[in-house]
């Protein structure tokens, strides 16, 4: 592998906090959130575990069982 000679960028040097201290009010983000033109694609009600609808900033979604069963159990958290 070749090097550049370039600094890597640290992506948390620019915010200004963290966990918790970074989390806006949930009034704010329906409101940014409200804004969004594009539907993302909607679990189905089973699948979707931590959502909007419990105040959340993020979401768990339950993953389906692959034929070998090798995601039996397993669930996604996406956070933005």
């Amino acid at each position: 592998m070749t090097t550049t000679g370039e600094t890597p960028v640290r992506l948390t040097q620019f915010a200004h906090g963290g966990g918790c201290a970074c989390k806006i009010p949930p009034g704010e983000l329906e409101e940014v959130l409200g804004s969004l033109t594009a539907a993302p694609p909607v679990p189905s009600r089973a699948a979707l575990l931590v959502g909007a609808a419990t105040g959340d900033d993020a979401a768990v979604v339950r993953l389906p069982a692959a034929a070998d069963g090798g995601t039996q159990g397993m669930a996604m958290v996406c956070t933005a």
